[in-house]
């Protein structure tokens, strides 16, 4: 388990499951991605969440406020050899956006990766039409650096969408304010 200022991170567990399936498909957090999250079924996904988490060396997560699941994030292609990973964010309820849980959940998942992983790059992706601030905002509020952009990599809704590629070092997170190492020190 780790704790952030607001939220909980744990293993997904089978429990979890339906949750995590609503808030997929309720608040259409699924569309948002490359991949096709919410045409997976509900019996589908604890299959998907376990070849995530046993198929490419990756962690899933879901996050919790107050005893409530509201989201899910993962860190996926763990390099240990690179010392890298991929973070995954599949967002927050849409009714509990704008209070800076998914700003947690990532500051968490960050120091966890650096700390207790001891990673020295992380990376992740963005949609450009994709006006969610959970979404696109986060890396850019975090301090993580714009490396470049995979240039028409989806099609969806009508048209081709650009994929933003974001990274962060261990060094750069370390000289950044935002993460106020000192509130997750027990991580």
């Amino acid at each position: 388990m780790l704790k952030g200022k607001k939220v909980i991170l744990k293993t997904v567990s089978q429990n979890d499951i339906k949750s995590i399936y609503n808030i997929v498909m309720n608040d259409n957090i699924g569309s948002t991605f490359s991949t096709t999250y919410n045409e997976l079924t509900l019996e589908e996904l604890p299959k998907f969440l376990y070849e995530t988490e046993n198929g490419t060396i990756s962690k899933v997560f879901t996050i919790f406020c107050e005893e409530e699941v509201i989201g899910v994030i993962t860190i996926s292609c763990i390099h240990n050899i690179r010392r890298s990973a991929y973070i995954s964010y599949l967002g927050i309820k849409s009714d509990l956006q704008d209070k800076g849980l998914g700003k947690d959940a990532f500051t968490v998942i960050v120091k966890y990766c650096f700390d207790y992983l001891n990673l020295n790059r992380l990376y992740a992706h963005t949609f450009e039409d994709n006006d969610r601030m959970s979404f696109n905002g986060i890396p850019k509020y975090a301090g993580w650096t714009l490396e470049g952009t995979e240039r028409e990599y989806v099609f969806r809704n009508g048209k081709y969408v650009n994929k933003q590629i974001w990274g962060l070092l261990k060094r750069e997170w370390q000289d950044n304010p935002i993460y106020e190492h000192e509130n997750y020190k027990d991580i």
